[in-house]
């Protein structure tokens, strides 16, 4: 978990490692297991005319656990939180992406053509 002021930066790091992305969001939250959800992604975000608190929105992004690669990159934005394991990884994933999660809209749109800010 991110804080949104980082979503930018978040992108453009991981913009490499796509493949790595199981899935990601915007969420009001301040632990995995209160999330609410407010935007698939960081476009969906701008786009939308919000009056919300900034500082209680979160990035979040559920990771393959395949490599350690992108949660490294990651570390340099310095992560509000991080799954303990993979186990506790797990859990706090399902708690924050139901099953059909984004099944409706293009939650990867950050990561096509050149949207770096």
């Amino acid at each position: 978990m991110l804080d949104v002021s980082q979503r930018y930066n978040a992108v453009n790091v991981l913009r490499k490692f796509k493949s790595y992305i199981i899935h990601m969001g915007i969420f009001r939250a301040t632990r995995p297991y209160d999330a609410v959800h407010v935007a698939y992604s960081v476009h969906q975000y701008d786009r939308l005319d919000l009056s919300i608190d900034e500082s209680i929105l979160r990035l979040v992004f559920m990771l393959s656990t395949e490599s350690d690669i992108p949660l490294l990159h990651l570390m340099d934005l310095k992560p509000l939180h991080i799954s303990r394991d993979p186990e506790a990884g797990e859990d706090e994933c399902s708690a924050v992406f139901p099953i059909d999660y984004a099944e409706t809209y293009p939650e990867f749109e950050d990561f096509s053509g050149d949207r770096t800010k």
